[in-house]
């Protein structure tokens, strides 16, 4: 997505440029098909395989009989077209004009309680605190996924994390409606550690009524210099939370 941003600022690159994001992850298990049944699993049914390739390939094709064969009118193909839930959306380049509300994190003695943790508002406390974490060397925090690549087919709760004692959890109220999150997704927070060093990750999640929590956009920075500082990330994603749902960070 960075470099997309970077190409499109440049008069002489930004008519060449198109943009399709497809709700999958690196092996191509589809966000539609969750949760992933042996019937539906490509990598182990041929079946499945059969109906996946025109799905996966099908807007490539698209563009490549429209550029390479002179099919179609190039200027009938959108310039950005990208996934929310189960719809295609198209969109010019101009991608910053629609900003959100900010949700800002209301620091309170919760966050390492349990699964739901502190609370999430829209408007910042303007009282400063800061919240402490002990890391346990023997005790890493897990990976939710024993395959990252193919995320969708494990799809995990991340409440197994979220309820740890060395995690920090933010939860918002439930939406009364349901919520777009479309584009980058920024998180600042001020850092410090009493070692040499450190690894930030953050996750933003969808939390259903049950509690059940899954994962919808994540990022991470090193931090390499004790004392306070700015650190800043960049996650991207587009996203449709349901009803009711909560998103804890």
């Amino acid at each position: 997505m960075r470099d997309f941003m970077a190409l499109i600022s440049r008069p002489d690159k930004a008519g060449l440029q198109y943009l399709v994001a497809d709700s999958t992850d690196h092996e191509n298990y589809q966000l539609s098909n969750v949760p992933i049944t042996p019937d539906g699993d490509h990598d182990e049914n041929d079946a499945a395989l059969e109906r996946l390739i025109p799905v996966d390939f099908g807007p490539a094709l698209d563009f490549f009989d429209c550029v390479l064969l002179g099919r179609g009118e190039l200027a009938g193909l959108s310039p950005v077209r990208w996934r929310l839930g189960p719809r295609w959306l198209a969109r010019s380049y101009d991608l910053a004009t629609a900003r959100g509300t900010r949700t800002l994190p209301v620091l309170g003695d919760r966050a390492t309680a349990d699964a739901e943790g502190a609370s999430l508002v829209q408007q910042p406390d303007a009282a400063r605190a800061a919240l402490t974490w002990t890391h346990d060397r023997d005790s890493f925090v897990p990976s939710t996924v024993a395959n990252p690549f193919a995320f969708l087919h494990e799809f995990p709760d991340e409440q197994i994390v979220q309820s740890r004692p060395d995690v920090l959890t933010f939860t918002s109220e439930p939406w009364q409606r349901s919520v777009d999150l479309a584009g980058p997704i920024r998180l600042q927070v001020q850092a410090s550690t009493s070692g040499p060093s450190m690894h930030l990750h953050v996750k933003l999640s969808d939390v259903a009524p049950d509690g059940s929590a899954r994962m919808l956009v994540r990022g991470q920075a090193f931090v390499g210099d004790p004392g306070p500082g700015p650190r800043r990330g960049a996650l991207a994603g587009a996203h449709r939370l349901p009803a009711r749902a909560r998103a804890p960070a």
